[in-house]
């Protein structure tokens, strides 16, 4: 099937939850995204605040610490590369079925686990798990108190930042371990910057909400797949391997099952060499109300999945940035600004948590038509409303 680049742009867009946002709600868009990335960026909100708000009408920071922590309709775990992801808890065990063979810093998940089986390193479980039954859930400092590890630990992280991890404790690689393989997940956090985790046994604080599903892995890499490809409209295999760090043999399997299925089509894009896949089920919405273009501004963070392959980002929009993450006090955190389906700049900005003023530190309009768009200015305001500025400061 042979299709514009307009038609890839409202593929892209439709599947990422910025068409019709007057539809959208919290849980679903986690849903359709594929996950959302969790990123403690100290400058704004945090990044998965950024993009509900982004698409969902109303949007308050609020709204998921209820879904998540209170109702736990949202769970917070090592996903994909082992990036920690927000997945709807009733997806988790598909996703943890798809991931668990992921190799990253040297092994996967299901490595780990295996390597936890021996006499010593089992002892080290249960004493967390009867630290976790005892507290149902806490924090890292507070577990380690409770255990009489606390000088061990600190001791441990100073060896850490020192590049040495000399002589700790097996029970340290349990607890890590045991977070990467989603035994142990986020049940809440505290107020503050960086928002601490607060922990707490997988089997203790889903055993109502898990979905308890047994899935083979080869089964659970086609949905998650399949999931992947509504969300992002348009992808082909190499695309998908850098999302999710699935091997090509794997992606090549799923691709081929789904497209026996009818589920998806292969997609060729006028002006562009390569073969795509896109799901039937966007495809049939495209043929039935065409390109779809408005005016409507969107401002998406850095660490967005539609963000964050910058040569696939490049392929379908002719768009670019850089961002500096590591400089703590030179960090650069651009929003892009997208309209209707174009590109057209980005800002870069931060929140004085204690002025309450929004800082505008650079703004790029690369598209001089919209050079001053009233629109764009609007966007921002609500932005800085979302974080509860008293000011905009745009530096000059």
């Amino acid at each position: 099937m042979l299709i514009t680049i307009n038609d890839a742009k409202t593929l892209i867009l439709s599947g990422q939850c910025l068409l019709e946002k007057d539809k959208n709600q919290v849980v679903q868009v986690v849903s359709d995204l594929s996950g959302i990335q969790y990123d403690p960026c100290p400058i704004l909100h945090l990044n998965h605040y950024l993009v509900l708000w982004s698409r969902v009408p109303g949007f308050k920071v609020t709204d998921y610490d209820r879904i998540a922590y209170e109702e736990k309709e949202l769970v917070e775990a090592s996903l994909f590369k082992r990036n920690l992801f927000i997945a709807p808890t009733g997806e988790l065990d598909i996703y943890n079925a798809a991931t668990e063979r992921i190799v990253r810093w040297g092994n996967s998940r299901e490595q780990q686990k295996r390597e936890r089986q021996s006499n010593e390193l089992l002892a080290e479980e249960e004493k967390l798990r009867q630290a976790f039954h005892e507290m149902r859930s806490c924090t890292k400092h507070s577990l380690w108190e409770h255990l009489g590890l606390a000088e061990e630990w600190k001791a441990y992280r100073q060896s850490g930042k020192q590049g040495l991890l000399k002589g700790y404790l097996p029970i340290f690689q349990v607890f890590h371990n045991m977070r990467l393989t989603n035994d142990i997940i986020v049940c809440n956090r505290l107020h503050g910057t960086f928002r601490e985790p607060v922990f707490a046994l997988r089997e203790d604080l889903l055993k109502d909400k898990s979905s308890v599903i047994e899935i083979s892995n080869n089964d659970a890499v086609e949905a998650i797949l399949y999931k992947l490809i509504c969300s992002f409209g348009i992808t082909e295999i190499t695309h998908m391997k850098a999302i999710t760090g699935l091997n090509t043999e794997d992606i090549s399997m799923a691709i081929a099952s789904l497209r026996f299925k009818r589920l998806i089509t292969d997609i060729n894009v006028e002006g562009l060499k390569k073969t795509y896949v896109a799901a039937n089920k966007l495809l049939a919405v495209l043929q039935q109300q065409g390109t779809r273009s408005t005016d409507e501004v969107s401002l998406l963070s850095p660490m967005e999945g539609i963000i964050r392959d910058k040569r696939w980002l490049n392929t379908f929009f002719s768009y670019s940035f850089s961002f500096e993450y590591f400089k703590k006090k030179g960090m650069k955190w651009p929003l892009s600004i997208l309209v209707g389906n174009k590109f057209v700049g980005y800002f870069d900005c931060k929140m004085e948590w204690r002025t309450k003023n929004f800082i505008i530190k650079e703004k790029n309009i690369f598209d001089s038509a919209f050079i001053g768009y009233k629109e764009i200015d609007l966007a921002i305001q609500d932005l800085a409303a979302f974080h509860n500025a008293k000011d905009i400061v745009e530096n000059k």
